[in-house]
């Protein structure tokens, strides 16, 4: 803190600062504005505030404070700007928040924040190559630095190059092991590739994260108070960064409408993403607490989740952008589940179970995390009040994939190319935001090419800006194709809503049974997921060749979804609620179970 401040005044700067740890960020900004007043030109006072305004979303204000941070004292000049850059990042502002990262880059090219924060801008804006480019900047200026290395793994994934990503990640894991980003990262590329769920990647990856974890966690709680009461009212912690237009929200919303008992269960969500919408708006509704967590570092979200006397924490993203399993591996529940948005095992000692079902995670096959099956099928889907009616294509028969292109395995491509081979005259439609990249398209057709597609049979969709034109995509479909061993989840649910079977081929772990458990709660005759590659393309054939069939199925499809488990939302939303009570009670016998 600054030498110049009176002790009293340090104390209180020192207080301000422990309220926005504490997630109590308003008391924090009126304690600081008072501050402010007294001391217009300490820096420490003014950094504070700004990042104070900056965690309640009032842009104009933090921005105020951060430029004047950088007047006072030249030296925080880039800090200032990295701090801006983010939050117009946070606010969907993300061609002034490159601007902003390219203006501490020139103050300081050895920012790591600033060259991360421009590549997630530019990702944002659409434009992955030039995140790649941005990174492979930053990396010239701090060779082999962890963060940006896992950053780079995550730019490389996203523009569908998994096997170079794979490599830097392995590497940077073992050249910085007590570091977590690398580790995290690599877990979560792992599932475009790995097949089986004991491969010793995917344990080798687990590890080193528990391990970097270890290392760079200094600050524990201590141990939460054993569970007690099994039938008490439970407050339940939702932890997320996709409180928000996203697919987690699609399978998260009947869950929290259809809560049941009510008064069984209090519900708190810790979003850790500043960037809100409308969905937001409808997921806060049926809660009982909000936490805006976003600008908590891991150790104060956890004492916040603490405080906050939480019993069960669902954790609902796993390795996925944003997460936070750092806090939650620091214990803040006596009950830590994990749920939905992440399609493995994370294998960490403070998940207790992970949710799922009978056909993702059949009993008896082994893996890392217990599991709590909810049969028939782990998730319900909420389909978007605004997609148009399905309907059936003419013209050549068209099949297609919306998955992104980290999803398009060499395994995937050969049965695509295959499919093709059997049905002559046949088109195949790819739906992918890159698709507008040149650079990044090329090295898509070349992988394409390598799997026997030929490009004049490939026809390439970006982007759309909102949820109706991309549904409506589908008009133009005959037959979805699933990947592997990666399934899609939110694009199978959207397929089968407007209408266009899908084809998929069922494999040994949950990431790639996915598809196998919504087709198996849709119970239709003749969507049986395929057991073998070969399979998958005489399914394929056959829809088809069928022209009558894939008339009745754009008919029948919807309706069939509206009866079936995928939208018995107060169906699923009880089972889910029974699953979290019965966790419960088992904590509080002191046997968390494998249900």
């Amino acid at each position: 803190m600054s030498r110049d401040l009176p002790s009293a005044s340090r104390e209180r700067l020192d207080r301000a600062v422990a309220l926005s740890h504490a997630g109590e960020h308003a008391a924090a900004r009126d304690a600081l504005l008072t501050l402010v007043r007294a001391h217009p030109r300490d820096p420490d006072v003014r950094q504070s505030l700004a990042a104070a305004c900056a965690a309640m979303g009032d842009e104009a204000s933090a921005r105020f404070h951060l430029e004047r941070l950088a007047d006072l004292d030249p030296s925080r000049a880039p800090m200032a700007r990295v701090a801006l850059g983010t939050i117009l990042y946070n606010n969907g502002r993300l061609d002034a928040a490159a601007e902003a990262y390219r203006a501490a880059i020139a103050r300081d090219p050895a920012s790591p924040e600033a060259h991360e924060g421009l590549a997630d801008a530019l990702t944002g804006l659409g434009r992955p190559d030039e995140a790649e480019a941005a990174l492979r900047d930053g990396l010239a200026a701090l060779p082999d630095h962890p963060a940006l290395a896992a950053a780079m793994g995550g730019a490389l994934v996203a523009l569908g190059r998994v096997p170079e990503a794979l490599l830097l990640l392995e590497r940077a894991v073992a050249a910085h092991p007590g570091h977590p980003a690398p580790a995290s990262m690599l877990c979560h590329a792992l599932n475009y590739v790995v097949v089986d769920a004991d491969d010793p990647r995917t344990i080798r990856a687990a590890r080193a994260y528990a391990d970097a974890l270890q290392t760079a966690i200094t600050d524990r709680l201590p141990p939460p108070a054993p569970a007690r009461d099994p039938e008490r009212r439970l407050r339940v912690g939702l932890l997320s960064p996709d409180f928000r237009t996203h697919s987690v929200a699609f399978f998260l919303e009947p869950i929290l409408e259809h809560r049941a008992p009510r008064d069984a269960f209090e519900i708190i969500a810790y979003s850790t993403n500043p960037a809100h919408d409308a969905t937001t708006a409808r997921l806060r509704a049926p809660l009982d607490g909000w936490r805006d967590a976003g600008a908590l570092a891991n150790e104060d979200l956890a004492a916040l989740v603490r405080r906050d006397a939480v019993d069960v924490l669902v954790e609902l993203s796993g390795h996925t952008t944003g997460h936070r399993l750092a806090a939650v591996s620091m214990r803040p529940a006596p009950v830590q589940l994990s749920y939905l948005g992440y399609p493995a095992d994370t294998r960490l000692d403070a998940i207790d179970a992970r949710i799922a079902d009978s056909t993702t995670d059949p009993p008896g096959v082994s893996g890392g995390d217990p599991v709590i099956r909810l049969d028939p099928c782990f998730l319900a889907y909420r389909p978007p009040p605004e997609a148009p009616p399905p309907m059936l294509p003419e013209g050549p028969i068209c099949f297609a994939s919306f998955n992104v292109p980290a999803k398009w395995s060499p395994e995937a491509l050969a049965m695509w190319a295959a499919v093709l081979r059997a049905i002559p005259g046949s088109r195949l439609l790819l739906k992918a935001a890159v698709a507008s990249r040149p650079a990044a398209r090329a090295s898509l057709e070349r992988s394409l090419g390598a799997a026997g597609i030929d490009p004049g049979r490939v026809e390439w969709l970006g982007w759309t800006p909102t949820i109706a034109e991309h549904l409506a995509c589908y008009q133009r479909v005959h037959v979805a194709l699933d990947t592997f061993p990666y399934h899609g989840t939110t694009t199978t649910c959207e397929a089968l809503w407007m209408g266009v079977p899908v084809v998929t081929h069922a494999g040994s772990r949950h990431a790639g049974r996915v598809g196998a458990s919504i087709l198996a709660a849709l119970n239709e005759a003749g969507l049986a997921p395929a057991a073998s590659s070969d399979a998958f393309v005489r399914q394929a054939a056959s829809l088809a060749g069928d022209p009558a069939r894939l008339a009745g199925l754009r008919r029948s499809l919807r309706d069939r979804m509206l009866a079936s488990p995928l939208l018995d939302h107060a169906g699923h939303s009880r089972r889910f609620w029974a699953a979290v009570r019965d966790q419960w009670r088992a904590a509080c016998a002191g046997n968390p179970s494998d249900a």
